[in-house]
């Protein structure tokens, strides 16, 4: 990844910046609005939480294979967008449950759960109360000893893919941990 450096223009808003232009969210706080605030960091250049930066029409577009997103990023389908979902007009929808494990198996992702799982290696955050709400896809990276998830990766649509400390960190953008899958 290129290196990354940061400019902070007030004391509320910290923009980020990398040497092929500004990552896509723009400032801390649209962040923090995507993710749990305190749960991903940037400190400097070689120490952040960016793992991936953007794809398709943002303005850090370097070298990334295509657009993705984060279902895809969690199936390793790094230069398309994946969405099987549809309503009855073909607009996108919230998978159910059902149609959550089919797909997922379909994957390798044969073991799946209504609630938390050791060894859980991607979950799907969900709450029908968030209006609009599809969903959001993520790739747990680290575990404690009893193999319950303590940081995930996931790609924020179009966005980077961040990295956060915890699993239950988007809650105010897509809802709480819905089903994980290993």
């Amino acid at each position: 990844m290129p290196s990354t450096k940061v400019q902070v223009y007030d004391g509320v808003n910290t923009w980020y910046e990398s040497s092929y232009g500004y990552v896509t969210l723009g400032s801390r706080v649209t962040y923090d609005a995507q993710t749990k605030a305190g749960t991903w960091f940037y400190n400097s250049s070689t120490s952040h939480s960016f793992k991936g930066m953007a794809a398709s029409l943002s303005p850090a577009v370097h070298g990334a294979k295509g657009p993705y997103n984060c279902l895809a990023f969690v199936l390793g389908i790094l230069n398309e967008w994946v969405w099987p979902w549809k309503d009855s007009n073909g607009a996108v929808k919230a998978p159910s449950k059902d149609e959550l494990r089919s797909y997922m198996a379909a994957y390798g992702f044969y073991t799946s759960s209504d609630t938390l799982i050791r060894d859980a290696r991607v979950i799907y955050y969900y709450s029908s109360s968030i209006l609009g709400n599809t969903g959001h896809f993520a790739k747990v990276v680290a575990w404690d000893s009893l193999g319950y998830p303590t940081k995930v990766q996931s790609k924020l649509g179009p966005a980077e893919v961040l990295e956060n400390t915890g699993y239950d960190v988007f809650r105010n953008k897509y809802g709480g941990p819905y089903m994980f899958f290993k």
